[in-house]
């Protein structure tokens, strides 16, 4: 019996705008790891009341793309992507992924959530099947809900032009990255034979810009980006050729 992997139910053709369940799907294909399944759940289902979660063949859920990954590594039911790094490149990438999950996605959240126009958008696209009388209470409940959230942890108290900044930078940031190391036929951060989770961490996030009309500033910060496009363009047909709008978005002009 395969792993379950429980996320919000998006269609396997595009990407997840949850950057954390997109980076959990991602690991797996870095890994090479196709025995799960994907479950369209509600957060409430999961340990720490949240997604994405995985639920293993006895029925124990793992909570945490963070953890989970840890666990399943441990028990040798997936490939350590990390285990021939340096320890300063395991650095780096703690250092990276810190950056992209505590920084980053918050702002990121921030613009969809805090934008009226950019809510509306979201609410479309992740609601739009949802009968209005059922839609418009449950919008209210999650935009309350995650922008009290980002208000308690500091991110959601930034000024628009302090968000539009640090998610500008953001997108700089990780075109250097990529950069540095990946060119023409390595397109791995570390310049090795496979993936490590840093290349998890900054695709899952680039996908989930790309994958929405409800960021269109960042959105737009990647598509103008060369470097950024045939980076996410190359990934993607390695590790998700059903996304055929990223590829179509990425791909040569």
């Amino acid at each position: 019996m395969p792993l379950k992997l429980h996320n919000f139910g998006e269609p396997p053709s595009i990407p997840k705008q949850s950057f954390f369940c997109q980076k959990l799907e991602t690991y797996f294909r870095a890994a090479g790891y196709r025995e799960y399944v994907t479950v369209a759940s509600l957060p409430s289902g999961g340990p720490k009341g949240k997604l994405p979660f995985v639920t293993l063949e006895g029925g124990e859920k793992l909570a945490d793309s963070h953890w989970a990954v840890r666990e399943l590594v441990r028990r040798g039911m997936v490939r350590d992507l990390d285990a021939g790094l340096s320890e300063e490149q395991k650095m780096d990438t703690r250092v990276w992924q810190s950056y992209i999950e505590d920084t980053v996605f918050p702002a990121n959240v921030v613009t969809r959530y805090g934008d009226d126009t950019n809510w509306a958008t979201f609410v479309s696209e992740a609601l739009g099947k949802i009968p209005f009388l059922a839609r418009a209470p449950l919008a209210y409940v999650i935009r309350r809900g995650a922008l009290g959230q980002l208000w308690a942890r500091g991110t959601g108290r930034y000024t628009k032009p302090q968000i539009r900044e640090l998610l500008d930078d953001a997108i700089r940031n990780i075109e250097l990255k990529v950069g540095q190391h990946s060119g023409e036929g390595a397109w791995f951060v570390f310049s090795g034979e496979g993936p490590t989770s840093i290349d998890v961490v900054l695709y899952s996030w680039l996908v989930c810009v790309l994958c929405t009309g409800c960021n269109p500033v960042q959105r737009e910060g990647v598509v103008r980006s060369e470097r950024l496009r045939r980076w996410v363009f190359e990934l993607t047909k390695l590790w998700f050729p059903e996304y055929e709008g990223i590829l179509a978005v990425t791909g040569d002009r």
